[in-house]
């Protein structure tokens, strides 16, 4: 990177919740070899909230980091990022859907960092002990629901064997639910009428609960024993699939997209942290500079990755982009879409509660079509 030049000390404050600080020290240390006039104060954060309150103080930090991508927030604090990334060439290198989930309107208000999307990962062993052929990338729900009912049984031992692993959350149906077209909110996120209670997306989440229901998917209300080691396929998000690389069972997993759905579409959802430089900053192209170097510069974040880089260039440098595992992540950030996680804060604090409703759903205690009748509400 480019050497700034500077006739004045000058301080850039960074302030983070990011339980990953050595990666920022890491940046720190290289900047300011390069930059011997400026310094970088990291200031770690508890939580969003006490990043708000440095924002909110008399002293606020040149960057922002916040946990979760608050579009809302970010408007009111950051600057547009997007004449940075044009100025420097860097837009055209940014996975696209990554950009598409970020944007709020024409802004930038941050930078992703910190991204995983979800897959399903399958355990060779046991499709090759069941005699079962490893999923395809063409296959359909009705294949995928198949697969999971087969496997799922006595493996011949004190374990019973469970087709998929996947916690009843209604964030982790949102992915299915896209991919069959339906959706839980519109694009705005103003309204949830007419969308999480159309046709495509009741479908969609009724066949998820009949799996639950065929006692084929854990963690499961109908099963106190959530058997994650003894599943035949994982809903997984890159994160997970770092839990199986520190366990030494890379080897032993597949990986394979989403099911399709009929009429459906290719669809998958984001999760990712931002980072920013703030309206408050006095010398905001200074800054920009840093944290370009921590996001775009920076392949050693991703020696043992838990998250995935968020430009081609990153992916090439670091081997992701070739890796069996994590070139598959990649390949869905051109598909992914802003969730309802992202879209309304009100449907967001209403997880739990809907969550609870899954739970009864599924016992048979409570009524798809009902819920969704008060989970409108909540919008």
């Amino acid at each position: 990177m480019t050497t700034m030049k500077s006739n004045q000390d000058y301080t850039l404050k960074v302030v983070t919740p990011n339980r990953h600080l050595h990666d920022w020290l890491q940046a720190k240390s290289v900047f300011e070899r390069l930059n011997p006039h400026i310094g970088v104060s990291i200031i770690q954060a508890a939580d969003n909230f006490a990043v708000m309150k440095q924002l909110e103080s008399d002293s606020p930090p040149d960057i922002v980091h916040l946990r979760g991508y608050d579009a809302h927030v970010l408007d009111a604090y950051c600057i547009d990022h997007y004449g940075f990334l044009r100025e420097d060439q860097l837009e055209e290198d940014i996975y696209e859907g990554v950009l598409r989930v970020a944007r709020s309107g024409e802004r930038l208000s941050a930078i992703p960092m910190e991204v995983t999307t979800s897959l399903i990962l399958y355990d060779k062993s046991v499709f090759d002990r069941e005699g079962v052929a490893y999923p395809s990338e063409d296959w359909t729900w009705n294949d995928f629901s198949a697969v999971v009912q087969r496997l799922s049984g006595s493996t011949g031992s004190s374990e019973r064997l469970c087709g998929l692993y996947m916690d009843p959350d209604i964030e982790n149906f949102e992915p299915f639910v896209m991919r069959s077209k339906g959706s839980y909110l519109s694009s705005d996120g103003t309204t949830a009428r007419g969308y999480l209670n159309s046709p495509r997306t009741i479908e969609a989440l009724d066949n998820i609960i009949a799996l639950y229901r065929s006692g084929s998917v854990s963690p499961s209300p109908l099963d106190s024993d959530a058997r994650k080691d003894c599943c035949a396929m994982k809903f997984q998000f890159s994160w997970s699939a770092a839990q199986i690389r520190d366990e030494g069972k890379l080897e032993q997993f597949g990986c394979v997209g989403l099911p399709g759905f009929p009429n459906g579409t290719e669809a998958n959802m984001l999760y990712m942290d931002a980072a920013g430089v703030t309206r408050q900053s006095s010398n905001p192209g200074l800054a920009w500079a840093f944290l370009r170097l921590f996001l775009f510069e920076s392949p050693d974040r991703f020696k043992e990755p838990w998250d995935l880089p968020i430009t081609r260039s990153l992916a090439a440098r670091t081997g992701m982009n070739s890796h069996p595992l994590w070139s598959r992540f990649l390949d869905e950030l051109a598909v992914v879409q802003k969730s309802a996680f992202y879209l309304n804060k009100n449907w967001n604090a209403a997880r739990q509660r809907i969550n609870h409703d899954i739970l009864d759903i599924i016992r048979g205690d409570s009524d798809l079509k009902k819920s969704i009748q008060q989970w409108l509400s909540y919008v």
